[in-house]
């Protein structure tokens, strides 16, 4: 049911996607050294979950995509710099991203560190190229910086690996880590989607409502994902905490408020409304 449900979803997905890695491309054109390393993590073929949420947001609020794609792109290179940065040795220390060598085992730890670095720069350089106005260029790197620095998935990441694994974690401890090493970004590509778009005060409290809970329950899925894949977890997560059925439930609950958050948007939120399906159903 739920797979017929996301034919509209589908269709979304396969007109934008080539859009999305069209104009990438473009933001990566330097034979340099640098710039291959950059391209090496960012033009993967990875599922570009954060853009596509920016472009339907702003389809939501009745914008045109062609207005928010270099927006798009600047989230997906801050978003592709947390991935090189999480890989390395001093942090999760991953050998493999999405089935290839991770850019520090391709490229060595110095490199890896300094495309990661060129990456989320340069995503700050196409937001303020790409944003006409002033009022709304302060804004839009106001709600940028946030997500990812101290605040939001910078700061949640250090909450992370701070975590003791001898002692038992409260779900609620748990829960804000989530929101903000995974949920903030994914939070922030709708906030910004909408901005760009001319959206009322009214949907923007309602896509971050949204944002808030696709964001906690895409983490709690990565959590069962690895769960079931691994046959010792040493670190604290949710399932490990409460148990498959359980983890499930949460997931199920926040995927319903999430929906219940874009009743304002009418027909125009269904293609989110589908990506909350997708969130809570995935299975990699």
């Amino acid at each position: 049911m739920v797979q017929k449900k996301m034919e509209r979803l589908n269709f979304f997905w396969k007109k934008n996607l080539p859009l999305l890695e069209k104009e990438l491309k473009k933001y990566i054109r330097s034979n340099s050294l640098l710039y291959k390393v950059m391209a090496y993590s960012l033009l993967d073929g990875g599922k570009r979950l954060r853009p596509l949420l920016v472009l339907a947001a702003s389809e939501s609020v009745g914008g045109k995509i062609e207005n928010v794609l270099p927006a798009a792109c600047a989230l997906e290179m801050i978003h592709t710099f947390s991935l090189i940065h999480d890989d390395l040795p001093a942090l999760d220390n991953d050998d493999f991203r999405r089935g290839k060598l991770s850019s520090h085992k391709k490229f060595g730890e110095a490199l890896a560190i300094l495309a990661g670095d060129a990456l989320l720069t340069k995503a700050f350089e196409i937001l303020a190229e790409t944003t006409k106005e002033a009022g709304s260029l302060k804004q839009v790197l106001k709600e940028v910086s946030y997500a990812c620095g101290g605040e939001g998935m910078i700061g949640g990441q250090v909450m992370d690996i701070t975590l003791s694994s001898k002692f038992k974690v409260q779900s609620s401890k748990l829960e804000k880590i989530y929101r903000k090493k995974t949920g903030a970004l994914i939070k922030v590509c709708l906030k910004i989607g909408a901005l760009l778009s001319g959206a009322k005060s009214d949907q923007l409290r309602a896509l971050e409502k949204y944002g808030e809970n696709i964001g906690l329950a895409f983490q709690i899925g990565d959590d069962l994902i690895d769960y079931k894949q691994q046959k010792e977890m040493k670190l604290w997560t949710y399932p490990r905490i409460f148990g498959i059925k359980q983890t499930k439930k949460r997931i199920k609950e926040l995927t319903m408020e999430a929906k219940k958050a874009l009743k304002i948007f009418g027909p125009r939120g269904k293609i989110l409304k589908e990506f909350a399906d997708l969130v809570s159903t995935r299975k990699k």
